[in-house]
């Protein structure tokens, strides 16, 4: 797979002040990243296993188990490939010491409908039969925009995706780690998987562990002075606990509409 690294910079300092961290996206590589990207962000929403499965099963076509997951409804098809993209950016960047790093797009039952729950959710496991505060649980809320933000502060991209990882942080995490538990199940991911999740289940491995929260925004590139603009509120001191992120992608709507037309073809 593609290092993120040759396609993203980080940038904490041009908006320090706010609080927030940049992923700045080389577009002048867009298509060797769409490329070198194709199959790994496939995998986000369908494993391998599940496609051989599904075309021996149902005596389908590659191609047609592969169309089944393909969102049509434009909010979705933004949304899903912002999460599908935050998850290898966490994993290289923000979350790189994470070792157990479940997709949940691959748990979806309708791909035109939004997800339950945290988006996205990494574990660290230090010591898989000893619970202690080297655990890490990372929560990862993400927002996506390709149009011109509104002046409405309530309705900022940024905010939303705080809103919703400081919610995973007061009641939402539990929650989606139960609904994990039974999807790994259900969809018969690894048992190596259901062992690692289900380990924080338990409500001493869950309290002993450090919880770390972020927000990611994706949203076109041409408007991020003005998403940034709009928040009046000074990150750090009011959501001192959440990591903010934002990853402004120059033409972000043809480039998810490209993976997707060529998604069935992975």
């Amino acid at each position: 797979m593609a290092d993120l690294a040759t396609y993203f910079t980080p940038d904490g300092n041009t908006y320090a002040a706010q609080g927030i961290v940049l992923y700045k996206f080389d577009a002048s590589k867009s298509a060797a990243f769409l490329q070198e990207m194709l199959v790994p962000l496939r995998e986000v929403f369908l494993s391998e296993e599940k496609i051989a499965r599904n075309m021996e099963k149902y005596n389908r076509s590659r191609q047609q188990v592969i169309s089944d997951h393909v969102p049509e409804d434009p909010t979705i098809m933004s949304g899903d490939f912002g999460e599908a993209l935050t998850y290898y950016i966490a994993k290289r960047f923000f979350a790189h010491k994470a070792n157990v790093t479940p997709m949940k797009l691959r748990f979806k039952g309708d791909p035109n409908r939004p997800m339950p729950h945290t988006d996205i959710v990494f574990f660290y496991i230090d010591d898989m039969d000893t619970p202690s505060a080297n655990d890490i649980i990372y929560t990862i809320e993400v927002k996506s925009r390709k149009k011109r933000p509104s002046r409405d502060e309530k309705k900022n991209t940024i905010l939303s995706a705080i809103a919703g990882a400081e919610l995973d942080k007061s009641s939402r995490l539990m929650k989606t780690i139960r609904y994990f538990v039974k999807k790994i199940q259900d969809e018969q991911e690894p048992e190596q998987l259901f062992k690692e999740v289900e380990r924080f289940k338990d409500v001493y491995f869950f309290d002993k562990s450090t919880k770390i929260h972020s927000a990611v925004a994706v949203v076109e590139e041409t408007f991020i002075q003005q998403h940034i603009e709009t928040i009046t509120e000074k990150l750090p001191e009011t959501h001192p606990d959440i990591h903010v992120y934002c990853v402004p992608i120059a033409q972000l709507e043809l480039m998810y509409k490209s993976f997707y037309a060529q998604m069935p073809n992975t």
